[in-house]
């Protein structure tokens, strides 16, 4: 999750700005419909059926007869008698949800937590698809084209080749959101979508699918990353349909609308501690889990420190001199992913190939890390969306009342950036950079902007249930300071704290604790005792064969593991 600093843009409503509107959300209008659920002619998953209902298109006009048609989906539960429904969101803004729904392993892990007595179901956000589709191009060809030309939001370089090239990074991403704000306002000038796609009134669209699923009138839902914030701003809103809710990687709410920069205390030393749990781990698993323990003499009492000095010198040289071997460039930015991947995507398949591939290149043996950047070369091709819901919902959200300035003068900001980078890591630079810069020129506002005081009343935000908070230890994307911060603002809530690496605790199926705890909110309301700590019931590197073929997972895509069979015997055996 990003948080930027934005500037108040405000023009007439018939423009393409509209201003945001404060909206008395008693008064939002109702469909009273029913779900008729039918078999999927989309999806390829027969577990999984759809359905359709109509929501008022703009709920800040109750005169308006305009509908917007929202796309659902359900896994009914596996046991009987269902308990209800569980609303679910995958994060973004923007993402596919109906699309990781559809995926056969999520569901099983999603039911398999909840106890599998509730239906799942999940929706097509605003802006992504049916009928409100927010794009700023005429046709796929000229949105790939583009993508081409100038760099999208998430290929930005989360490990920069040096400061001078990060500048240089910085520079072009300022010129290519110019460029990108420039064509979302020529092409949607005339179009009120962009005004229409924010998340509070996506919080009201799920409210419609809980009154039309006609059960208790409660809300269910389990959101994870941006979909905490979303999460949060349906209890801010409707606190008294609060049922039984779980904000999972949580993102500060309050961060999230006012695009407040993070404090240092959500970098500082951060991604080292990461690190350092990653390595602790390598270690106490042994050379046949994690081959980077051959690397260091695990008898010194610094061997960490020798180990991250070790890794770091490797990627300094990858960066000033790649190495070419069968005729393909081992590029610094083509391991990056893999070594991030041990800190940031939680992706249990990847560590101990991760560390295997550190290893061979340790020890100067470089085959595998040039079939892996074969792999990494064919699936880093920049995804080509079919909309731009992701700039249209995260800037509409920030710009106007919520804003709090953008920056006008690029040197200064460049200077600012390398001295954060400087003091803070590269990380948290290249964070501040997408931070600021992101959503500056962006010239659609949401209509009806959130008012974050909600999220800031003394005691918190009592909701007629408490709810349930999870973070992992070591979350890079969402630290766990943004979930203790959003935990604080509601009242009665608990904060479960699981002692692992990644974004999203259920990645990680091999913590009893954490799963049972989901289980036991979802079917009886019980809370986790305050300060619950829980742990894996497996070391990280501790994973089957199985679940190495393939890093697709909630949050991240990664490319099948190459060569697998051969990594199985020199992983498992070299010593």
């Amino acid at each position: 999750m990003l948080f930027f600093l934005w500037t108040r843009l405000a023009l007439l409503m018939s423009t393409a700005l509209a201003k945001p509107t404060s909206f008395n959300h008693s008064k939002a209008k109702r469909t009273g419909q029913t779900i008729e659920w039918v078999p999927c002619t989309s999806i390829n998953n027969d577990l999984v059926q759809c359905a359709n209902i109509s929501v008022p298109l703009d709920y800040t006009d109750p005169s308006s007869n305009d509908e917007h048609i929202l796309e659902l989906a359900r896994s009914p539960a596996i046991n009987s008698p269902s308990k209800g429904s569980i609303l679910l969101n995958f994060g973004g803004p923007g993402g596919d949800d109906i699309g990781q729904f559809a995926n056969g392993a999520v569901l099983e892990t999603l039911h398999r937590n909840t106890g599998g007595y509730h239906d799942l179901v999940t929706f097509r956000t605003r802006g992504t698809g049916g009928n409100l589709v927010f794009s700023c191009y005429d046709t796929l060809a000229q949105r790939a084209l583009e993508f081409c030309r100038h760099k999208p939001d998430d290929v930005f370089p989360m490990v920069p080749e040096s400061w001078e090239a990060l500048d240089a990074e910085v520079a072009n991403y300022w010129k290519d959101k110019q460029i990108f704000a420039n064509r979302c306002l020529r092409r949607n000038k005339d179009n009120p979508i962009g005004a229409l796609v924010g998340t509070t009134f996506v919080a009201r669209d799920m409210m419609q699918i809980v009154d039309a699923l006609g059960e208790d009138g409660l809300l269910r839902y389990w959101g994870f990353s941006y979909g905490t914030v979303l999460g949060a701003t349906v209890a801010a809103l409707f606190p008294d349909q609060v049922g039984r809710v779980i904000l999972d990687s949580a993102a500060s709410a309050v961060y999230y609308y006012e695009a407040l920069p993070r404090s240092r205390e959500d970098f500082a030393d951060y991604e080292s501690a990461t690190r350092r749990f990653m390595l602790s781990e390598c270690l106490k698993a042994g050379p046949k889990l994690c081959p980077l323990a051959a690397d260091v003499d695990t008898s010194r009492p610094d061997k960490i420190e020798i180990l991250t000095s070790r890794i770091d010198s490797l990627m300094d040289r990858l960066g000033r001199s790649p190495p070419i071997v069968n005729d393909t460039i081992i590029f610094k930015s083509t391991i990056d992913p893999l070594y991030d991947a041990l800190i940031k995507t939680a992706s249990p398949g990847y560590y101990s190939f991760a560390a295997f591939l550190l290893h061979e290149l340790l020890n100067n043996r470089t085959d595998i890390a040039a079939e892996w950047a074969k792999k990494w070369d064919v699936v880093n091709v920049p995804e080509v969306r079919a909309h731009d819901a992701h700039p249209a919902i995260l800037c509409g959200d920030r710009v106007g009342d919520n804003s709090h300035g953008r920056p006008d003068n690029l040197q200064d900001m460049i200077q600012e950036i390398r001295q954060v980078g400087e003091s803070q890591g590269h990380v948290r630079a290249v964070e501040l950079a997408q931070e600021t810069l992101y959503c500056a020129k962006w010239p659609f506002a949401s209509k009806e902007a959130f008012n974050s005081s909600l999220l800031k009343v003394e005691g918190g935000l009592v909701t007629r249930n408490p709810i349930l908070v999870l973070s992992n230890t070591y979350d890079i994307v969402t630290p766990i300071h943004a979930a203790r911060d959003l935990s604080s603002r509601l009242a009665g809530s608990v904060l479960l704290e699981q002692r692992a690496i990644g974004h999203g605790t259920v990645h990680f199926s091999v913590s009893e604790c954490t799963r049972s705890a989901i289980e036991s909110y979802f079917l009886n309301g019980t809370l986790p005792a305050p300060g619950t700590v829980c742990h894996l019931d497996k070391n990280m590197f501790q994973t089957e064969d199985k679940e190495l073929v393939s890093g697709d997972s909630m949050f991240v895509k990664m490319p099948r593991i190459p060569d697998l069979t051969q990594f199985n015997l020199r992983a498992r055996d070299f010593i």
